[in-house]
């Protein structure tokens, strides 16, 4: 069968802060509220190039700092706020940083949604920056460079040998794919349970994608809005969760009889034919409610290769 190849170049750069015209670098303080520090113009978008046909335009963060405290995990994050449209976030990775002090690091990728224009903001936009770390933790960084990179991605087609697959977000799933799914979205969906309970956080944040969605507003948040839970519960506490706590798995037709506002067509996100829904808090007759964390309640969808939590409730309950 054939497959995609690509090649990437970069395109295009976008200083959002630099301390050669600033005079000094910008120090950050985790957990603090966002930190405004730049306007970006329409019209500098406009400047840009349109990809040519066959190319795909994506967009990252590149981000030059150093951390006083390395022994402290912490995320940058970058947030554009556009007058029309929806905002964008760019995460920096979580990374042990036992150490190295000099930080040059790189964001996820963000792809436009319209991919023929290849433009990530079509008015003008606030940019902000903060600093998350683990619950209880404090850490700073020193910014010295924040650059908004474009990169060109060419495609083209090559042989591969074929496998099993599951189908694109948003096709058709006939039901018996649905039921074979189930079984693995429940299994995914105990382990990041287990990993949460387990103090597991790699596992924990790897389980989940970079980008989360609040299943009360459909909004993007990044993965470090919800921190790890506040209390490591032990390897023993998996087994006591499976018998003190009811729980169910739910397919996409489930999930909507259930959850029909979770499908408004003004939402950012919504469940995909691919989505599956855990519900875990619900404590047996006789049970022991002893899960104070808010992990019981998610969503799971199958993407870019694996599966992955997707969103989660803004609050504990919910």
């Amino acid at each position: 069968m054939t497959g995609l190849a690509a090649r990437e170049e970069l395109v295009y750069t976008i200083s959002l802060y630099s301390d050669s015209s600033r005079g000094s670098t910008l120090e950050l303080n985790a957990n603090s509220d966002w930190l405004p520090v730049a306007t970006i113009a329409k019209d500098l978008f406009n400047r840009i190039p349109k990809p040519t046909s066959g190319i795909l335009r994506k967009w990252r963060i590149r981000a030059d700092y150093s951390q006083f405290d390395t022994r402290k995990k912490a995320a940058l994050e970058v947030l554009f706020e556009p007058e029309t449209g929806k905002p964008l976030v760019f995460v920096l990775p979580w990374k042990e940083r036992s150490f190295v002090l000099q930080q040059s690091d790189r964001s996820n990728w963000f792809i436009p949604y319209n991919e023929e224009e290849g433009s990530l903001l079509d008015s003008e936009a606030k940019v902000s920056f903060r600093v998350v770390t683990e619950v209880g933790n404090s850490a700073r960084l020193n910014l010295s460079e924040v650059v908004l990179e474009a990169w060109d991605v060419v495609v083209t087609e090559t042989y591969i040998a074929s496998g099993p697959s599951l189908p694109n977000i948003g096709e058709s799933v006939d039901d018996h794919l649905v039921e074979l799914y189930r079984q693995d979205a429940l299994q995914v969906s105990l382990d990041f349970v287990k990993y949460g309970l387990n103090g597991q956080l790699p596992k924990y944040y790897y389980s989940q994608a970079s980008t989360v969605y609040g299943l009360e507003d459909g909004k993007a948040y990044s993965v470090y809005r919800w921190p790890p839970p506040q209390k490591d519960y032990g390897d023993v506490y998996i087994n006591l969760f499976v018998k003190n706590y009811r729980y169910k798995i739910y397919d996409y037709n489930e999930m909507k009889e259930i959850y029909p506002e979770w499908f408004s067509g003004r939402r950012q996100w919504t469940p995909s034919k691919t989505s599956y829904l855990f519900l875990g808090d619900q404590v047996r007759v006789g049970g022991v409610d002893f899960v104070s964390d808010n992990i019981l309640k998610f969503v799971v969808e199958y993407r870019k290769g694996r599966w992955q939590v997707v969103a989660r409730p803004l609050e504990a309950g919910n």
